[in-house]
């Protein structure tokens, strides 16, 4: 049988929640992807995250068991600074909300970049970093209503740490919008297209995998490239999540991590109210969902009751009873197994 990695040309993979969280690896898709490194797949790492430049984001992930280079890591600031290249002159003077990783990306593009509204800045790239603090705020906010071009790298609202969920860049977007009276110009992070295209690109890739744990950010982002996506319960992600996601967020297929790639091919077929896929067939009748075949990979479980589910609910039919709880059920079996 196909190996399900052999699909695809190229792998883009999200990194908080995919490969580590905060500072925890995640083991068996560390492992995953070093055995597939070996298999010498195209890899980029992508990352909403802006506050390091792609050298520090190698040594972290060095540091959970990931040898990786800087040229296969592409970060929020590296893609709005090629972007801004577009927007405002050479050498143009750029004041910066967030960490190194923009500065970085700035020096290198030949920009001037500032911590200071008074030095008249042309355009303002806003990224997160633990060190923004109410100045930087202020001082965003204050060359933006002087007419600063405005730029976000990403509009993520929280962050994953091992303690919980914390603030992100979208959060202390708002904040100085509230203060500048406007909103970004532009945001380039996921769920945006332009970091999935990038790293195709870079890659030559024309069939690319994007792996993420985020509906909202990797898998939209995927979609919106139309390229195919797999959903990680690794991160944020949980049977409930899956379960409520509309047709923009819902990846082609839900693996408990990374190590499912190297793990059988399998597609869902769907036919006259039944899903199916190999041993598996989850169907509804009189507005109840049923399981008429169950194989023993719980994940292939999960992927042929949620495409029952959401195709009953893209028919704007009733919701299937008992559908949520299968859900569930069958994600608790995927992580136990």
């Amino acid at each position: 049988m196909a190996v399900f990695v052999d699909q695809f040309d190229a792998l883009l993979y999200d990194l908080d929640g995919v490969v580590f969280v905060g500072r925890r690896p995640i083991v068996p898709s560390v492992s995953a992807i070093n055995e597939l490194q070996s298999r010498a797949i195209p890899r980029a790492f992508i990352t909403n995250n802006a506050s390091r430049p792609p050298s520090a984001v190698v040594d972290h992930l060095a540091a959970v068991g990931v040898d990786a280079v800087p040229g296969e890591v592409l970060t929020s600031a590296q893609v709005t600074v090629r972007l801004l290249k577009d927007l405002i002159e050479p050498r143009s003077v750029v004041l910066v909300v967030g960490g190194e990783g923009i500065v970085e990306a700035l020096l290198e593009a030949g920009f001037v970049p500032t911590r200071v509204a008074a030095e008249a800045p042309v355009a303002v790239v806003q990224g997160f970093d633990p060190a923004v603090d109410w100045n930087q705020l202020a001082q965003a906010a204050t060359a933006i209503r002087n007419g600063a071009l405005w730029l976000a790298t990403n509009l993520d609202l929280t962050i994953p740490l091992e303690d919980g969920p914390a603030p992100g860049n979208g959060a202390l977007v708002a904040a100085v919008a509230q203060a500048a009276g406007t909103q970004p110009s532009q945001s380039v992070g996921k769920p945006e297209p332009i970091m999935v295209t990038q790293a195709a690109e870079q890659l030559g890739a024309s069939r690319p995998l994007v792996v993420g744990d985020r509906p909202d950010t990797d898998i939209a982002a995927a979609r919106a490239a139309t390229v195919a996506s797999v959903l990680v319960a690794t991160g944020v992600a949980d049977a409930d999540m899956a379960f409520e996601l509309e047709p923009e967020e819902r990846p082609d297929w839900v693996l408990r991590d990374v190590s499912g790639l190297l793990g059988d091919a399998f597609v869902v077929d769907s036919a006259e109210g039944v899903s199916a896929s190999q041993d598996w067939v989850i169907g509804s009748r009189d507005d109840e969902i049923h399981v008429q075949s169950r194989g023993r990979d719980a994940a292939m479980g999960v992927n042929v009751a949620l495409d029952a589910i959401w195709r009953n609910r893209d028919q704007a039919l009733p919701e299937l009873i008992g559908s949520r709880h299968l859900v569930q059920s069958l994600w608790s079996e995927m992580l136990d197994s």
